[in-house]
């Protein structure tokens, strides 16, 4: 330091003397060149000015008297250009202090809304999340860490505060880890399993189902982020339990009236066997006492056709309490041949047919179909005695059955020649206290279109091009059976 102020002395001196002698313009310059040295070699303002009274201190005592007074003011400007590039510095630092202060309160303003932006939408997707029942969170693979909505606590039945440590992956039921195990390897994977619905226990060992969906945020393996929303669908799975019941209760019902409305017909249908049986045990009771060998055959033949009117009248009272029998719906392979007369021999049983013509294809498939056989023969039933309402009235009162099958489904049609239905009608036809009928309720058709849903087929109507309506409904073919399971079926 001390050999570059010696340097620096030196060169000053000479420069100050140059100008003191002659004041030139050039050794003015080098008093300007000598203040931006001397602020790259890191000295200050009050450095360059002790050492200008430093060398004039040494100088001065040589001037002559008269000489003095221009010598100083030479000395004053010599300085006073020396210190110039520290102005011109000290006024560009002050503009650039003044723009970080500027730039330094437009971004405290820019993070101030931000933030206040930031909490407003988290306030939104918070009671956004607390009407739809919902919450969400954010995985990061890399540190594992997980963000939770407020929402999510309260799902979850935890307070609102922080809670280090906390994973979703805990409050999953146990049954249900390894279904959600299988779904988020495959979403990790970069596949899309759609959403999954699971439970979720809380602390108080009360449980809520929820249905989950995942998306990448940031995907590429450990360092990925995902995000994950649940949607509590606890009351809806309840709503939707409930309404299965009523379904259920109100299908129960509906053949129940039809029980009740075929009763009288019942009636009459099993006085014929009856009467047969009778006039049968009365001719074989007449048999008996004649005591010949001759009257044996005949006497056979009679009791024979007497037992065959019993079962007759057994089978009448079997499809009548199978009909009107309540239970879950189980689905089983059954012949389509016998599903179809059954509800047609049925109907006829308890209906008013007189003048309408009902006609059966001569063959049907030699088909096994999936279906509960009670639940099937109830929607035929309605839709046939639809049908019967439907041409009541007509010029032509005639119902055709049609069955087509394929590979995988069986179609069975009913063809009516009624008056067709309205377009208003037709745009809510499965929707339920929708009526085809003046005074029907608009259950019938809603329980028969769920019945059919629920055996994986469909159901819906179309118009008659030769005026009236036609319904279609569509069965699954059962899969192949072992001879003995076909056998068992057949008889």
């Amino acid at each position: 330091m001390n050999v570059l102020r010696r340097g620096l002395e030196e060169s000053y001196a000479a420069a100050l003397e140059s100008y003191l002698d002659d004041g030139s313009e050039q050794a003015l310059s080098e008093a300007y060149q000598f203040g931006r040295k001397a602020i790259n070699d890191g000295l200050s303002l009050l450095d360059v000015t002790t050492l200008h009274h430093e060398v004039l201190g040494i100088v001065a005592p040589r001037w002559r008297v008269e000489e003095q007074a221009a010598r100083l003011q030479r000395a004053s400007d010599f300085l006073t250009e020396a210190l110039s590039p520290f102005e011109m510095a000290l006024r560009g630092w002050h503009e650039v202090a003044a723009r970080l202060r500027q730039a330094n309160d437009e971004l405290e303003a820019r993070v101030a809304e931000r933030t206040a932006a930031h909490l407003e939408a988290v306030e939104r997707l918070d009671r956004a999340q607390q009407i739809a029942g919902s919450g969400s969170w954010e995985w990061n693979l890399q540190t594992g860490e997980q963000i939770w909505s407020r929402q999510l606590y309260r799902l979850c039945g935890l307070p609102e505060v922080p809670h280090p440590g906390l994973n979703v992956f805990n409050f999953i039921h146990a049954a249900d880890r390894e279904q959600h195990n299988e779904w988020l390897t495959l979403l990790l994977a970069g596949g899309d399993p759609g959403p999954i619905e699971y439970r979720i226990e809380r602390p108080d060992g009360r449980l809520r189902i929820v249905q989950a969906e995942g998306k990448a945020v940031a995907p590429g393996g450990r360092g990925g982020r995902f995000s994950f929303t649940l949607q509590d669908i606890t009351e809806q799975k309840a709503a939707e339990s409930e309404l299965h019941d009523l379904q259920a209760e109100l299908a129960h019902a509906s053949r129940l009236s039809a029980m009740g409305q075929m009763s009288a017909a019942i009636v009459h249908e099993l006085n014929q066997p009856l009467t047969a049986i009778g006039n049968y045990m009365a001719a074989a009771k007449r048999l008996l006492e004649r005591n010949d060998d001759s009257s044996r055959a005949t006497l056979r033949g009679a009791l024979e056709r007497a037992g065959e009117q019993a079962v007759r009248g057994g089978h009448i009272i079997d499809r009548l309490r199978g009909f009107s029998a309540q239970g879950e719906s189980a689905p089983r392979p059954e012949m389509v041949s016998p599903l179809v007369r059954e509800a047609v021999e049925l109907l006829l049983v308890g209906t008013r047919t007189e003048g309408v013509r009902i006609r059966l294809p001569n063959e049907m498939p030699d088909i096994l179909v999936l279906a509960d056989k009670i639940q099937v023969q109830q929607v035929l039933l309605n839709l046939l005695r639809n049908a019967v309402e439907a041409v009541a009235g007509q010029a032509r009162k005639e119902i055709v059955l049609v069955v087509a099958a394929s590979n995988d489904f069986v179609q069975l049609s009913i063809v009516d020649t009624g008056s067709g239905l309205s377009d208003e009608v037709k745009a809510k036809l499965f929707q339920p206290f929708v009526s085809t009928k003046k005074t029907g309720m608009g259950i019938g058709l809603s329980i028969c279109h769920k019945i059919i849903t629920a055996h994986n087929g469909r159901l819906w109507a179309e118009p008659n091009p030769l005026g009236g309506t036609v319904f279609h409904l569509t069965l699954p073919v059962a899969p192949p059976l072992s001879t003995g399971a076909a056998l068992a079926i057949n008889e």
